[in-house]
């Protein structure tokens, strides 16, 4: 399954040499998990996928990858929502903040190491 990861370009070295290894699941207001996030839809802008919500530009780069559907590590957060008993009213408040694409995400809950990335974009400055 083709899926795109945004990020910044100051997080973009540490990630060429150690890959994808975290992100924050906000699970409610207080609760959180370590994984990373993932989406179908290969393009952002600043106010999608809750990607606004950072200092930095996560529009910036775009990071291409390929995982297996059947990889127990990935999950389509809808899914993981229900089965982490996200409150409605949280899961609601995350796909408003991410403009409406929740049912694009996926997280996985693993390490993308550098060599399995398909392709990189960066946007011009």
């Amino acid at each position: 399954m083709k899926l795109y990861h945004f990020t910044c370009r100051e997080h973009l070295p540490k990630i060429l040499v150690e890959g994808l290894t975290r992100g924050e699941v906000p699970l409610g207001p207080s609760r959180t998990e370590t994984a990373v996030w993932f989406t179908t839809v290969d393009h952002a802008e600043k106010g999608e996928h809750g990607l606004a919500l950072s200092i930095y530009d996560k529009t910036a780069v775009r990071i291409t990858v390929d995982i297996p559907s059947h990889d127990s590590k990935l999950h389509r957060w809808s899914h993981y929502a229900k089965f982490r008993k996200v409150h409605p009213y949280w899961y609601g408040i995350l796909d408003k903040t991410g403009g409406g694409f929740s049912h694009t995400w996926f997280i996985y809950r693993g390490i993308i190491l550098p060599n399995k990335f398909l392709d990189i974009y960066t946007k011009k400055e």
